[in-house]
Order: C-alpha cells, then structure tokens, then sequence
C-alpha cells in the first residue's frame, strides 16, 4: 500500500461528493496545493500528519500542501473540497495579502457555526458557474471571502473525545513523527505505548492502510525530498540525517516510492521554479 500524491490537474477546482456508509479511504495522500475540505454531512475520523481529528457537521479540515492526511471510520458523509495552487494565489495577491489569507492553514480543524457555514456553502455554485481559466473569473473574490470566514473563526475547533483504541492511535502518530530518525524496530514503539507488537501493527495497518516500516519510510523520504530540493547536503548525508543506516538502502528506499534516485530526483527540480515552503505559512 502507497502514500499517494494526488492533484486534481488543475490551479483551482471545486469537487462535491458523497459517500456511502463503510466507504473507506484505503491510502493516505498528498498533494502539492491547498486544499478546504468542507463536512456537509455524516460524521468521520481523519488523520492529519501526526494527530486524529473527529469531523462534524460544519467542520473545515485544511490542508496545507504536501502534509498526509487521510479518512478513516466513515460511517457515509457528504463533503466538497476546494483545491488551489501557490501559483494560483500569486496571480491575484501580494505576498503579504497570501500570507493574511492563508493564516487560517495554521489550524487543521475549524468549526462554523451554521450562519458562517451556510454563508460559505453559498459561494459553491457561484464557484461552479466560473471559469478559472479566463481572465474575468471572479473565483479569487469568493476564495477571498471563503477565506475570511475561515480566519474569522480558526480558534473554534470543538473537539470529541477520543476512544481508547484512537488515544493510542493518536499516540503512535505522535511517536513515529517526533523519533522517525533514530526508531531501530517496531518493538520499540509498542514497549513506549505499552501494548503488544502485535496488536499494534494491526490496528496502525487497519487504520492507515500501512505498515509501520511502510509508514515509517514514506516519513524519512519525504523529508529527504525536502531536503534535496531546500539544501545542498550531499545524498549520503541527507540518508543519514533522516534515518538511514545504509546509503545503498536509502537510495533503494528512495527509488522504489519516488521512481527515481535520490540524485536524479535533485537534477530533475533545477529548472523548477521555485514554490513556497510549508515552513512560510
């Protein structure tokens, strides 16, 4: 099973859906842009990087991008998604303006009241009805105002008591994302939340659809993606500072999630132009 980048193929895009009861999301995911998940109905569990949230009616997960998320324990829900790129925000704003608007990206979880969440769901088929390829598309007007409300209410997440099984979930999240450098197996894991190997790699498998080395490897080269694109360390030492023992398995590790090695990957991102980091928002 794969972390999977996913893009809608597009600077902006509005999709809505809805989804049946036992839908599950097999994979986690990410993708290189923004993106607003609105819950419009149902209730569901989702995975943001290293914590777990519990979504309801008139919840607003944000994504900022290339950060994994994933939703998990679905019991059927209807939700849209709006999808935007850096450069799309360019086009119409300053970077002071992009760096205001975006403020509310800092929280992964909002939650409206039902005057400020129907006044967003309004602005969707005015979005619909535009073309965001032409000149006069008034999109960027009603993302404005989406992301006002937003900024107007990104201290109002109400959250739900987490379950036994998720707390220790919650907690591998953490673990794994504070230590994924110096983990030497999964036992070291289980004996720090006191339970069983076993039974942790079965509810970590059944909730994210990976294993923990699974897990534990998209972490470390991801950070080595970053790493090679935002310095100019060397290969071997990029491995070694995200926790690999073994530069040939590194470079292994490497080729098998991203398609190529690590040095061709960094050649292949010269003639990219530059994108905003995660670390500016």
């Amino acid at each position: 099973m794969e972390i999977r980048p996913y893009s809608p193929g597009a600077e902006f895009y509005i999709e809505s859906l809805i989804r049946e009861p036992g839908w599950q999301m097999t994979y986690l995911h990410y993708h290189d842009l923004y993106e607003l998940y609105f819950l419009e109905q149902g209730y569901h569990n989702t995975i943001i990087e290293d914590k777990l949230f519990q979504l309801s009616p008139g919840d607003v997960a944000l994504y900022t991008p290339n950060l994994l998320h994933k939703s998990h324990n679905t019991n059927g829900y209807a939700r849209t998604c709006i999808y935007f790129t850096y450069g799309y925000l360019r086009k119409y704003f300053t970077d002071s303006a992009i760096r205001t608007l975006t403020e509310c990206f800092r929280t992964p979880v909002i939650s409206l009241d039902d005057h400020s969440f129907d006044q967003i769901r309004r602005l969707f088929p005015l979005i619909r009805a535009e073309n965001p390829r032409t000149d006069d598309s008034k999109i960027f007007m009603y993302l404005t105002s989406i992301l006002s409300v937003l900024n107007r209410h990104r201290d109002s997440y109400r959250p739900i008591q987490l379950s036994q099984e998720q707390e220790k979930l919650a907690q591998t999240l953490r673990y794994i994302h504070q230590n994924y450098t110096s983990i030497n197996s999964i036992s070291e894991i289980a004996d720090q939340l006191y339970v069983t190997k076993y039974h942790l790699c079965h509810t970590f498998k059944a909730a994210t659809g990976l294993t923990l080395v699974e897990y534990i490897n998209h972490i470390k080269i991801r950070q080595a993606c970053n790493m090679l694109k935002c310095t100019k360390k060397s290969v071997t030492q990029i491995g070694a500072e995200c926790g690999f023992n073994s530069p040939m398995y590194f470079c292994r590790a490497f080729r098998k999630l991203v398609g190529m090695a690590p040095s061709e990957y960094r050649k292949s991102l010269q003639n990219q132009i530059p994108r905003n980091r995660l670390t500016d928002i």
